[in-house]
Parts: C-alpha cells; sequence; structure tokens
C-alpha cells in the first residue's frame, strides 16, 4: 500500500480530469481528492487541461483544448454550461461564473459538479460585467462587478461598481464614478490586487487616436489615468490593438498588437501600484517569421507561457519558453466578444451553499419565489 503522504504529493500534480475518475476507485481516493488541502495545492499546480473559452456576441461559446490530448472541462459539466448558460463571465482556480437566463450569476466548479447561485446587485438586473475574480484565501473570494450608466447627478456617462465577498455572501456598492469615455468596453478589464485597469482610446481625428490607460482603485474609490510609453501618444488607432492582463507576479502586462507589421509587442509595469509607474518591453514577435499572414487578433496570456492569437480564425499559440507558434483549433464563430482561459482544477474556493445538478429544477424555482416575495414586500 503507498503511504498517504505519496499518495498525496501525486495526485496535486494529475489533471483534474483523472482525479474524477481516481475518486471512483476507492474509498481512499475519495477522501483524499475531497480534502480542501489537496484541492488548494491542485489548484496551485495544475499545468495540464488548458483551454480557452471563445464567447461570442450571440451570447453563445466554444471551447478550445490548448493541449489536444487533455479536455479541461468534463462532458456533463459542457452540457450544464450550455443549457444554463446566458453568458460565461469568467473564471478563477476552477471555477467558472456564469449569467443564466433568470439574469443571475453562478458559480459553476465542473470537476466537482456542483453550483451555487448568487443575486444580482440591487438594481443590476441586466447589463452588469464581472470584471473579475480574486481569491482572498484557500476557500472564498471577491468579486467585481460593474455597469456603464448615465448619472442622474451629473449627467455624465458613469462607471458603478460593486463587490461580492463569497465569505458572507454579500454584496457591497463601491462607487459611481464619472467615465472619461462614453462607453468603457468593460470585459477589457484585469483585476489586480485592488485595483481594476482598462485599455481606451480617444479617437482625434479621422485617422488618428490617443491610447490611455484607465484605473478604478477599489479602496480609495476612485477612477484615474495610467500613463502608457511614449510612443502611444499619437497613433493610427485603426492600425494597431492594445490590452492588458495579468502575470504571474503581479505586473501589469499590455499586448500591443501591431496589425498593419504583423508584429506583437509584450509590455509590463512592474509596480502598476507605486508612484513610478514604468513600463519595460520585454518581448517583441514577428509573425511574419513564422510565415503567417493576415492581421493577427491577440486575445489572452497564458500565466508567462502561452500567448493566445487568432489569424483567419485559426487559433494558435505562441510559446515565449520554446520561441515556437503552433495552432490549436479553429473559432466557429467571427463575431467573437472577449475570450478567456481557464485550467480546471478541484478549487477549494467554495461556501456553503453548494448545489447538485439534481437540483436545479429546484433552486431556479427557489430563486423565483425569493424575488416575488421580495417584489411583494417591497410594495407592501
Amino acid at each position: 500500500m503507498v503511504p498517504e503522504d505519496c499518495l498525496m504529493e501525486i495526485l496535486q500534480w494529475l489533471p483534474a480530469k483523472t482525479l474524477c475518475k481516481l475518486k471512483t476507485v476507492s474509498k481512499t481516493f475519495l477522501k483524499l481528492i475531497s480534502d480542501p488541502f489537496i484541492q488548494t495545492l491542485h489548484a496551485n499546480h495544475a499545468k495540464t487541461g488548458i483551454s480557452i473559452i471563445n464567447i461570442t456576441r450571440s451570447t453563445t461559446f466554444e471551447i478550445i483544448p490548448i493541449d489536444h490530448d487533455v479536455f479541461s472541462i468534463p462532458t456533463e459539466s459542457l452540457l450544464f454550461l450550455t443549457k444554463y448558460s446566458k453568458k460565461i463571465m469568467a473564471t478563477l482556480r476552477g471555477l467558472i461564473v456564469f449569467k443564466s437566463s433568470l439574469n443571475d450569476f453562478r458559480v459553476l466548479n465542473p470537476f466537482t459538479k456542483n453550483f451555487s447561485i448568487i443575486s444580482p446587485p440591487p438594481g443590476m438586473l441586466m447589463h452588469y460585467m464581472v470584471l473579475g475574480l480574486r481569491s482572498i484565501n484557500d476557500k472564498d473570494y471577491e468579486m467585481i462587478c460593474a455597469i456603464n450608466k448615465i448619472s442622474k447627478s451629473s449627467g455624465n456617462p458613469a462607471l458603478e461598481f460593486w463587490r461580492y465577498l463569497s465569505g458572507d455572501m454579500s454584496w457591497e456598492y463601491l462607487a459611481e464614478v464619472d467615465s472619461i469615455v462614453r462607453c468603457i468596453v468593460l470585459h477589457l478589464a484585469v483585476f489586480l490586487s485592488g485595483f481594476v485597469f482598462w485599455p481606451v482610446s480617444f479617437r482625434l481625428n479621422i485617422t488618428d487616436g490617443e491610447y490611455q490607460g484607465i484605473v478604478f482603485d477599489i479602496e480609495r474609490r476612485r477612477l484615474q489615468s495610467v500613463l502608457l510609453p511614449e510612443e502611444f501618444s499619437r497613433v493610427r488607432i485603426r492600425q494597431i490593438e492594445l490590452s492588458f492582463t495579468a502575470w504571474p507576479d503581479g505586473s501589469l502586462c499590455m499586448i500591443q498588437n501591431k496589425m498593419k507589421e504583423r508584429r506583437i509587442v509584450i509590455w509590463l509595469m512592474r509596480s502598476p501600484f507605486s508612484s513610478q509607474m514604468e513600463w519595460i518591453k520585454v518581448h517583441e514577435i514577428n509573425l511574419r517569421d513564422f510565415g503567417l499572414k493576415g492581421k493577427p487578433s491577440c486575445h489572452t496570456m497564458i500565466r508567462d507561457e502561452l500567448l493566445v492569437f487568432s489569424t483567419n480564425n485559426s487559433v494558435r499559440v505562441y510559446s515565449f519558453y520554446e520561441h515556437s507558434v503552433k495552432k490549436v483549433g479553429r473559432f466557429k464563430e467571427s463575431q467573437r466578444d472577449f475570450v478567456i482561459p481557464y485550467v480546471g482544477t478541484f478549487s477549494s474556493m467554495w461556501k456553503g451553499r453548494a448545489i447538485n445538478y439534481e437540483h436545479g429544477i429546484a433552486t431556479s424555482f427557489w430563486f423565483i419565489m425569493h424575488n416575488v416575495f421580495f417584489f411583494i414586500e417591497k410594495k407592501a
């Protein structure tokens, strides 16, 4: 018999799909794999079963595995997502957050086959957007949401921010702040240690424009600008694209897509929360070297290892370690909204009221009745 400590060391490195199968082998495996400590280790060490989720403008989604041999979401959970999801919003350490047809949030763990329901914050029944999730500890997480609106006090475009804490399952109103552009593209946000960053563009004339970065400080509850490298002060905005993402060490990463030149430049800001913000160019990829034609579209980064981009709807990844490009799939729908990475893990970030799939109908009924009673009570 293999010692339990040896089993724990092995289990934390296995793909989540393999762990699903091992749970049915014996009570020993079931006990170990259900241990929150093992689940936390697995979430930190997972290296296989990486996929990207393409969320399209028609609110459907498609999943493209980066590793051809390992599909990162079990079939049963994929069917559940297809049936109940109105729009996938975000992922975090194996959890998938989506908006259902009832306009509530649902947090799904595809591998434990459980989900929980989060009622939306007051007054945000339709056009809210999840900006990001962050783990607070091994069990709890916080989720930041926002909505574009017109301020009743000033009449100007504004952003309204809310925060959800899974520990006490409650919403907190953060702030309403005037936008510096008419309608910020919310899904371009990246959430880093209490700050939310966006790239925004301003049109100066027919061909030229200016890019800026903006950041919402959650604790100070204010919106401010982020300086970009000097070369962005005046550019042809139709010829480049900018996107932000998180680097594993907590740095802010900017992906500059020079579409006409077919070059992709990676910038890092090592201390995005200090007064001395400085961008450093760390990578420059010439797609012509790989014989690729067509203007590229950059989508996301997976850790500091892979850049996900596409040319002519063919999905490709560039490896920073191997300096190579490989094709991993093809988008079925070209009208995509945004793309997010997903790594399947047995996440331990789960608070109490996880609901088994078989109780989905009863849960939906409970949610409807809860809102009916709330409406009657409010009228009374």
